[in-house]
């Protein structure tokens, strides 16, 4: 089990705000921490570190974003990953 992860998400909705996104992560994880938040003419990205709490998969987390937009991407890794 991945302890630690980075989480990039990225969106075009403007009625989406970045505390909807944070607010709806919040539950399903032990610790969120926003390293980067981006906000662009076509979009906004946020780039966390996510320490995932026990009941909680990455399923979850895809399903609960994917509610607020369908159109948002989510990208996940492990924080340690060495490139």
């Amino acid at each position: 089990m991945i302890s630690q992860f980075n989480t990039v998400i990225n969106w075009n909705d403007e009625k989406l705000s970045f505390d909807e996104i944070v607010s709806t992560l919040k539950p399903m994880v032990n610790s969120l921490k926003v390293i980067r938040f981006e906000r662009s003419e076509q979009k906004k990205t946020i780039i966390a570190l996510i320490t995932p709490n026990s009941d909680s998969s990455i399923d979850q987390y895809i399903n609960s974003l994917k509610k607020l937009d369908d159109n948002i991407t989510i990208a996940m890794y492990e924080s340690e990953t060495n490139w």
